[in-house]
């Protein structure tokens, strides 16, 4: 082997290596830096923020809501989310992920208020594979502000 072989060989197995160890460290740590699997059905709960007609703010807990996760057709990073709940509330969003984290836009919603803003924290087990979410809900509409905190699991 040459001496810019051998060099080359030597530099692909120590990068091979340190990526390697770099995925067990992450995966000891518990921490993953790209998510293999968010797609699935999730039951969330937790408590809004809404606005109503007269202006007045009032707490809503809210449980039974399941959000459907899937990739947005031909899409590597882009996500759907169908999202049902009491009522008949129904909502879709759609957004890229980075990294652990979901950002999407509705792009439609039941009760339109709009816009809404959503953001999907996601942890993951040894396997990089999500476990659940904390999503935020924002709507930063002054006459309909809507503000949650939900957390979500398989």
């Amino acid at each position: 082997m040459s001496g810019h072989g051998y060099w080359a060989a030597a530099i692909a197995l120590a990068a091979i290596l340190s990526v390697q160890a770099a995925s067990a460290a992450d995966a000891a740590a518990g921490q993953c830096r790209t998510l293999t699997d968010i797609e699935g059905r999730y039951r969330c709960a937790g408590e809004c923020v809404t606005t109503a007609a007269d202006g007045s703010r009032s707490l809503v807990k809210v449980s039974g809501e399941e959000d459907a996760i899937r990739r947005f057709d031909g899409s590597q990073w882009i996500y759907q989310i169908d999202i049902t709940g009491s009522g008949g509330f129904a909502e879709t969003e759609i957004g890229g992920l980075s990294g652990h984290v979901l950002q999407t836009a509705t792009a439609h919603v039941s009760d339109q208020q709009y816009p809404v803003l959503e953001e999907y924290a996601f942890a993951a087990d040894d396997h990089c594979r999500a476990t659940g979410y904390v999503k935020t809900v924002r709507n930063p509409d002054p006459v309909a502000l809507k503000a949650c905190s939900l957390a979500c699991s398989r």
